[in-house]
């Protein structure tokens, strides 16, 4: 299952290079109140998503969308900064921090049909196989405070970047992130601002460039980053839409807008909080409520202040099993727990029906990820859950399902009590499949 959270990120950060972004949470959905609150934007900037292409990027809008206001969020998760090192750290919650103030080459553009678009690189082509070239945008800059001085960004800083992240893959650096996606890249500056990646036809040389941890640092800043005492807001200096400025005794972290740059974020500001509750957005302190919770979903849309939008999360809900063995390498009997577990009825169940059929691509991939009607051929993605439930009660007996006797079914602790996961997955197989189950 892929449950959607949602999101107003780009309207507030203003463009889809800014909204991939931030760190997406785990499951849920998010409220936005509408009033109540001058310190937010008034309204959602156009936006277009170009596609790959040797083409220039589609224009803005000619009319800018209104600017201002500080927006208050809180983080998916609690804050643990190992290293502000994009080249070293595997810490989701360093994107909180890493996500906002610097950039990558490309982005990936809005859920749920993104493309990729536009970040440091204005436009980039594939002149042969095997090779990308990319132009970056004259407007990118490095933050204004030292050591990158507002200093233009050049071919050579991604250069550099990427030969350090090709360094560390290879091992002749302390252990880097990633390093099978980076090993068979090779990096050369050809002008000021044109990069040439040879990729050895590797097919999914694009997708690394936008990748989570793609995001590029400056080599001024090496040094500071490997400066004991643990990272700070000093070390942090980049090319993003915003720049870092403090985390406070609260554990808030603090942003202010950069102008001028290849990014133009509406807001002035930007606080982000190691969490929200649904009591906090009912009294306005903060401006966005990631509702993993149906019960607080249903409590804030009970409230008439709240606007509600759509995000796939980007850790989809699995269930897995040892199908080694008997019974469970039998195929039938997997086919009939997972028919009886349709898809569609799990996503009502367990999530209020904020959550789509996840299949081995998840939807948020658009494109890439299966239609409904190739899904429909598998056991548990049927469209009518009550007609798949009656061939899993047949394919079930016929297996000998009925002679295993009880099944026992462990759920992880963050399923309970938080999604009834345990009493709604077991109820589920008892009614269909037998009084067999239990947690």
């Amino acid at each position: 299952m892929s449950p959607p959270a949602i999101t107003r990120r780009h309207a507030l950060l203003g463009g889809a290079a800014a909204t991939t972004t931030v760190l997406a949470g785990a499951v849920g959905v998010a409220l936005y109140r509408t009033g109540g609150s001058k310190q937010r934007t008034t309204s959602d900037p156009a936006h277009s998503s170009p596609t790959p292409s040797t083409s220039p990027p589609l224009t803005q809008t000619p009319t800018p969308p209104p600017r201002g206001g500080i927006a208050r969020i809180p983080s998916p998760g609690r804050f643990n900064f190992d290293t502000f090192d994009v080249q070293r750290t595997g810490e989701p919650s360093v994107l909180e921090v890493l996500g906002r103030t610097h950039s990558r080459l490309i982005d990936w553009g809005d859920s749920p049909d993104p493309q990729l678009v536009p970040g440091l690189a204005a436009r980039w082509e594939q002149p042969e196989a095997g090779t990308l070239t990319f132009h970056l945008d004259p407007k990118a800059r490095w933050d204004e405070r030292a050591p990158t001085n507002g200093r233009a960004l050049t071919a050579d800083d991604v250069r550099a970047h990427f030969t350090r992240q090709l360094e560390l893959a290879k091992g002749t650096l302390p252990v880097g992130q990633r390093p099978a996606d980076f090993a068979k890249l090779h990096i050369a500056s050809t002008g000021i601002l044109t990069v040439m990646v040879r990729t050895e036809d590797d097919p999914w040389a694009l997708n690394t460039f936008a990748s989570r941890y793609a995001l590029i640092q400056a080599a001024e800043t090496s040094d500071a980053l490997r400066a004991a005492g643990g990272p700070s807001a000093g070390q942090v200096r980049g090319s993003g839409a915003f720049r870092f400025t403090d985390r406070g005794s609260d554990g808030r972290l603090t942003f202010e807008s950069v102008r001028g740059g290849h990014l133009e974020p509406n807001l002035e500001g930007l606080e982000v909080l190691e969490s929200g509750s649904p009591d906090t957005m009912l009294d306005l302190r903060i401006d966005e409520c990631l509702a993993r919770d149906r019960r607080d979903a249903a409590t804030l849309r009970a409230d008439g202040r709240m606007r509600e939008l759509t995000r796939y999360e980007d850790s989809p809900i699995i269930s897995t099993y040892f199908a080694g063995a008997p019974p469970w390498n039998n195929p039938t009997l997997v086919q009939a727990i997972s028919g009886a577990l349709n898809r569609f009825w799990l996503s009502a169940a367990l999530f209020g029906g904020r959550a789509d059929p996840c299949g081995p691509i998840s939807p948020a991939s658009g494109a890439f990820a299966p239609p409904q009607r190739q899904l429909e051929r598998f056991a548990g993605f049927g469209a009518d859950a009550e007609l798949e439930a009656r061939a899993a009660h047949a394919a079930w007996s016929v297996a000998g399902g009925p002679a295993l006797g009880t099944v026992t079914i462990d759920f992880p602790s963050i399923f309970d009590p938080l999604y009834s996961a345990s009493s709604v997955v077991v109820g589920r197989l008892n009614e269909v499949l037998g009084p067999q189950f239990k947690t």
